[in-house]
């Protein structure tokens, strides 16, 4: 899930298969392309901002004593 994830994002690839040379192929392209990097900036940027787990268990209860 989080591979696909990454991918969707534009920060990752899903490897269509698991031998060394498809990861080393995938490995490359994502280094080669400055496209991976700037997206995986973008997602690390969102998760500095996040609050985390506590700040997510604060959410949850705001909603449910507002609810």
């Amino acid at each position: 899930g989080v591979a696909r994830r990454a991918e969707q994002l534009g920060a990752g690839r899903m490897l269509k298969r698991r031998d060394a040379k498809s990861v080393l192929k995938a490995v490359n392209g994502v280094l080669e392309d400055a496209a991976y990097t700037e997206n995986a900036k973008r997602i690390a940027d969102g998760f500095r901002r996040c609050s985390g787990a506590r700040g997510a268990a604060g959410k949850i209860l705001e909603v449910c004593e507002n609810g």
